[in-house]
Order: C-alpha cells, then structure tokens, then sequence
C-alpha cells in the first residue's frame, strides 16, 4: 500500500514502536503513525490509510 502511494516507509525504530503500540493498546486506543503527508492508524481492528493533504 504504501509503495503503491509513493509513501517512504518510517525506519525501523518507528515501525517498531508502532507494532508495540499497536500489540498492547486498548480498544478506546488508535495508535498511530504519520508518514508526511500521509497517516496510517489502527481502529477497531482494523488498519487505516489517509492522504492529511486532503
């Protein structure tokens, strides 16, 4: 997916963070990531992508 976009993807130690939040939040939590000008988070179960831009 975020090939597809053009998206660099976060180095190792930020996508390593994001997995642990994501692993251990509770279901009131989104974790999150911002990746420029896009963001990817987790809601309910399940994995989401947005262009901020927009």
């Amino acid at each position: 997916m975020l090939k597809w976009h053009h998206v660099q993807p976060p180095d190792e130690v930020r996508l390593a963070e994001f997995v642990r939040q994501l692993l251990t939040a509770g279901s009131d939590r989104h974790p999150s990531i911002d990746l420029g000008r896009y963001s990817l988070w987790c809601e309910a179960g399940k994995l989401h992508f947005r262009n901020l831009a927009q």
